[in-house]
């Protein structure tokens, strides 16, 4: 299992000269990285066990929520390398698992067509890695996105997708 220190080194601060400074500065600032390191810390504390975890946690997603609104529900998996290109407004499902060094801009809504109380899991979209999701796009369903596809600005995808394809459009269809 990955700790937090392994999300902050390839996450908010890669190739940093002085990690400590680093740190403190995307906890100061309010942009993608500050989003990025405030996810991590989140993410970390609400798969522990005990309370103070659970505490650290529900703190972390408040404040990813007021300050971002950005709403990343516990039981999505996502992997290392998670950046959020302007922390505004992404919703994360449930159900949702992204790949590594994936790529999400603004608006981004990632989940299922229908919001039931005990749905599957499977409802859901997987993202695979190397995804790049534009502003304002919406990932619908059980859905497969393969490595390196990118959705274009307010597409709105409802189909699986071929790798490295990018789409567009409402609904969106593979432009290349």
């Amino acid at each position: 299992m990955l700790t937090l220190k392994n999300y902050i080194d390839v996450e908010v601060i890669p190739n940093a000269r002085y990690k400590i400074l680093s740190i403190w500065k995307a906890f100061l600032e309010k942009g993608s990285a500050n989003a990025s390191l405030v996810f991590r810390v989140y993410y970390v504390n609400v798969r522990k066990k005990n309370f103070i975890s659970k505490l650290i946690a529900f703190h972390y997603k408040n404040i990813l929520i007021k300050r971002y609104n950005i709403y990343i529900h516990a039981q999505a998996t996502i992997d290392i390398g998670l950046r959020f290109g302007h922390a505004n407004g992404v919703i994360i499902g449930r159900g949702v698992n992204i790949g590594k060094n994936c790529m999400i801009y603004q608006q981004v809504t990632i989940g299922t067509k229908q919001y039931e109380e005990n749905i599957s899991l499977d409802s859901y979209p997987t993202l695979e890695n190397n995804c790049i999701l534009y502003a304002g796009c919406k990932v619908i369903g059980p859905i497969h996105l393969e490595q390196g596809t990118i959705v274009g600005a307010n597409a709105v995808l409802l189909q699986d997708t071929q790798k490295n394809g990018i789409y567009g459009g409402i609904p969106a269809r593979k432009l290349r």
